[in-house]
């Protein structure tokens, strides 16, 4: 059985939590790759990361979009999409 890769626009298909899982995965593998702790959770993490995924959507909806990336039932990564200015 092949199952297909999806990427879906994360707060439009209600996703919000599978999108703030990523960002705190990507945050936590940042800090570990620079030799800082690694947080066990959002609620563990610097004030301003804690921030930064508590806040994602409404911050991400005013300048893009969170697309997140599966395959089948499992997550597989995401990328913010911020709208640039016309020249």
């Amino acid at each position: 059985m092949t199952v297909k890769a999806s990427v879906v626009s994360a707060f439009a298909a209600g996703r919000a939590d599978d999108a703030t899982a990523l960002v705190f995965e990507y945050m936590a593998a940042t800090r570990a790759e620079t030799g800082q702790a690694v947080p066990g959770g959002i609620a563990s993490c610097p004030p301003c990361s804690t921030r930064e995924c508590a806040t994602c959507q409404p911050f991400t909806a005013r300048r893009g979009a969170l697309l997140i990336a599966g395959h089948g039932r499992q997550l597989a990564g995401c990328a913010d999409l911020a709208m640039r200015p016309a020249a």
